[in-house]
């Protein structure tokens, strides 16, 4: 687990070199590095939300919550750069009830991990840390025996979701969930799936949506019902995704590819009735 470069707080780039971070693997003993977890999540949301005006989009691991993950034999890790908490790494294993809020039904139980997710700071953004995280955490489910990951995600939070599509991920569901609406992501961790070609963002989302609303197989078939509602969550994403695009952080993550980017007035033409 590495990183090259570090973004300072005046909007100077940092190259570091290749440096391997520390990695802290969590005990249900300790106390103070759980703790640490729980700032760093706060931490994180509220440095985004003050940055680019993003409403939470993932809920917050409460200590107690932390310590059930681990007592269910699932891991957590805390990586760190010269004393500095980067960021940390959920896998969640063995909590039927957390299974069963994905609203994961028809996905075998016994044979399923679940990406907890990954929290970053802005500072260290860029150097694919989310994606190398996320693949540590499938390596370690399929060392456990599991087959399958699934994780879920916002269709607000563009990184997570570009992260989960192209190491892997399909989208098989969405729900309501406490957090807000959010996919429901499945991968084959036995499977060796070429990674897709880079895609727009814009794009991804529609055919996203257009997925669970023209499923009517299965559990799935109420989904054609909700079409109206998806349809304005779209309309919605799309705004917020405009609004990504012209922000400082967005224009610092699409740098000079932003005027290569579609704009959103097309994919609403061909979408929203």
């Amino acid at each position: 687990m590495g990183i090259h470069k570090i973004h300072n707080s005046d909007g100077t780039i940092e190259n570091i070199g290749d440096v391997q971070l520390d990695e802290k693997i969590l005990t249900m003993n300790d106390e103070e590095e759980i703790q640490k977890l729980v700032d760093l999540q706060y931490f994180v949301i509220d440095e985004i939300e003050k940055k680019d005006k993003i409403q939470q989009i993932w809920g917050i691991y409460s200590e107690d919550k932390i310590k059930e993950i681990l007592n269910n034999d699932g891991v957590i890790k805390n990586y760190y750069y010269n004393g500095d908490l980067v960021g940390s790494s959920q896998l969640i294993v063995n909590d039927k009830e957390e299974f069963d809020d994905y609203g994961a039904k028809s996905i075998p139980f016994d044979k399923t991990a679940i990406n907890g997710g990954v929290i970053l700071k802005s500072k260290y953004w860029g150097n694919g840390l989310q994606r190398q995280m996320s693949e540590e955490l499938e390596k370690i489910a399929l060392e456990k025996g599991y087959k399958y990951m699934i994780g879920t995600v916002s269709p607000k939070n563009k990184w997570s979701f570009e992260n989960l599509y192209y190491t892997g991920y399909d989208i098989i569901d969405g729900h309501d969930m406490a957090k807000g609406f959010r996919f429901l992501c499945l991968k084959d961790l036995e499977s060796k799936k070429e990674e897709p070609p880079k895609r727009d963002f814009y794009v991804l989302i529609r055919e996203a949506y257009e997925k669970l609303i023209n499923n009517k197989n299965g559990e799935n078939a109420d989904l054609k019902e909700k079409n109206e509602k998806l349809q304005a969550m779209l309309k919605r994403t799309l705004e917020f995704a405009e609004t990504i695009r012209n922000s400082r952080v967005g224009k610092f993550f699409f740098r000079k590819k932003i005027k290569e980017l579609p704009e959103p007035e097309g994919v609403f033409d061909e979408v929203i009735k």
